[in-house]
């Protein structure tokens, strides 16, 4: 791995007593976060106004566009990943699927996205049909995924 990789990522899940992990139990996550996605998607699909609907930390760059900015990100991050064809990512929180179809599309991964809002599943699964990408969505929060399940990259 290179040097920026090793200080960036984790190779494992960090212990729950450090700064990056917060304490919840499965439904208290349910509960903090249904009461802000599980609104109508076209609530939030209307103001964000690009084709990815990733409305968080974007890469901007003199006259660039949100989608293209996300782009950039989405970019920088299978860099980051070293993301090759064929390997299995997982996306927790993936919202309505727009990183991961990307990623998908873009470096040939298989996807799996996981959000804890049901209201996000259709989009995510109506964009990799239209994208033509080999990924998977389902309702379940991370702690509730089998342990045999094996991953390249989770982010």
């Amino acid at each position: 791995m290179s040097k920026v990789v090793d200080e960036v990522l984790y190779p494992e899940a960090p212990d729950t007593g450090t700064e990056f992990y917060q304490g919840y139990d499965v439904e208290e996550d349910i509960e903090r976060t249904s009461s802000h996605y599980e609104r109508d998607p076209e609530f939030f699909l209307t103001f964000m106004g690009s084709k990815w609907h990733s409305y968080s930390c974007d890469l901007w760059e003199e006259g660039f566009d949100i989608t293209q900015a996300e782009e950039k990100k989405f970019d920088k991050l299978a860099s980051l990943m070293q993301l090759e064809p064929g390997m299995r990512i997982l996306d927790v929180g993936c919202g309505w699927g727009g990183p991961i179809v990307y990623l998908c599309e873009k470096y040939d991964a298989i996807g799996h996205g996981i959000t804890i809002s049901p209201m996000q599943i259709p989009t995510a699964e109506s964009r990799a049909a239209r994208h033509g990408v080999n990924a998977a969505f389902e309702v379940v929060h991370w702690k509730n995924l089998p342990e045999e399940e094996q991953y390249d990259i989770v982010f």
